[in-house]
C-alpha cells in the first residue's frame, strides 16, 4: 500500500468557502490509498457530514463503491 494520504480540513473549508457550500466531502486518491475529509459550516453540519464521509470511506474500503484502476 502507498503512503497514507490526508486532506487537511483547512483545504476542505477553503473549498466550501470558495464555492459557497454549507458542507463539502472530499475523497482523495493516490496510488492504492484514499481518504475522505469533510467540512461543515457549523458543529451540527460538520457532525452530519463527518458521518457521510465515514460511510463513503467504508463503502470504498469494502468494495461497495468501486474505484477504477488507473
Amino acid at each position: 500500500m502507498a503512503n497514507p494520504i490526508k486532506v487537511p480540513i483547512e483545504k476542505a473549508k477553503q473549498l466550501a468557502i470558495d464555492i459557497g457550500a454549507d458542507a463539502v466531502v472530499v475523497v482523495a486518491f493516490r496510488g492504492d490509498s484514499f481518504s475522505t475529509t469533510s467540512y461543515g459550516k457549523d458543529r451540527r453540519t460538520c457532525q452530519a457530514f463527518s458521518r457521510v464521509a465515514d460511510l463513503i470511506h467504508d463503502d470504498i474500503a469494502h468494495g461497495v463503491i468501486e474505484i477504477p484502476d488507473l
